[in-house]
C-alpha cells in the first residue's frame, strides 16, 4: 500500500503538533484507493508565572505563587501545592499540568542578601565591619545610644554594647560586646602616675 497525507508526506503514520484536519489516501496494489480524515486538536497551556519577592533578607521567607487554573504542581522542591514558601537562595521550578494531561514549566531565582554584623573591638572602641551600609550603636537591652550612628563607637563608659546594621536593604543586629576598660581601669592601663599636694 501507498498512502498520501494532505500535508504531502507519504508514511503510513505521521506526526504532528498543529491543530486541523488531515486527510490520508491509500492504494492499495490494484490501485484501489479510499480516504479518511482525522481532526486533530491542539490544547494550548501558558507557561505559568511565579510571583513573590524574589529578594529577601536572610532568616526571612518568601511566598513562591504558581498561579490558579492548573489541576497539579510540582515543584523542584518536590511541593505540591499551588504556593510554597521559600528562604535560601537559587532557582524554584514549578511543573503545571492542567486537565487534559499538558504540561508547562516555571523557574524564578531567589536571592538572599546578608548583613555584615561582625564587629571589632580595642579596648573601649568598637568598629563595625559593614561596609556600604548605615549604624546604629544600642546597649544590649536594645535602646538606642542617641546620636551613635557612625561606624566606629567609643564608649564612655562600662556597659555591654550592639550596633544594628542596615546593609542591602536588610538589618540585623551584631553579637553584644562588653566595655569594662572606662574609669579607673583606663586610668590603670596609663602607668605609673604620681600625685603631689598642692
Amino acid at each position: 500500500n501507498s498512502y498520501l497525507w494532505s500535508n504531502g508526506q507519504t508514511t503510513q503514520s505521521i506526526i504532528t503538533s498543529t491543530a486541523g484536519s488531515y486527510f490520508v489516501t491509500v492504494t492499495d496494489i490494484n490501485g484501489c484507493e479510499g480516504t479518511n480524515e482525522i481532526t486533530v486538536n491542539v490544547n494550548l497551556l501558558s507557561s505559568p508565572t511565579i510571583a513573590g519577592n524574589t529578594t529577601i533578607c536572610a532568616g526571612d521567607l518568601t511566598m513562591l505563587h504558581a498561579g490558579s487554573g492548573y489541576t497539579n504542581y510540582l515543584w523542584s522542591t518536590t511541593e505540591t501545592s499551588q504556593t510554597i514558601s521559600a528562604s535560601e537562595a537559587g532557582d524554584y521550578t514549578v511543573v503545571v499540568i492542567d486537565s487534559n494531561s499538558c504540561s508547562q514549566s516555571a523557574s524564578v531565582n531567589i536571592t538572599v542578601n546578608t548583613v555584615d554584623v561582625s564587629v571589632a573591638q580595642n579596648g573601649d572602641t568598637l568598629i563595625a565591619n559593614a561596609t556600604a551600609a548605615s549604624y546604629q550603636w544600642i546597649y544590649c537591652d536594645s535602646i538606642q545610644i542617641s546620636g551613635e550612628v557612625n561606624q566606629i563607637f567609643v564608649s564612655t563608659q562600662n556597659n555591654s554594647y550592639a550596633v544594628l546594621v542596615t546593609q542591602n536593604g536588610c538589618i540585623d543586629t551584631s553579637d553584644c560586646f562588653l566595655i569594662n576598660y572606662v574609669g579607673t581601669s583606663t586610668i590603670r592601663n596609663l602607668g605609673n602616675i604620681l600625685i603631689y599636694p598642692n
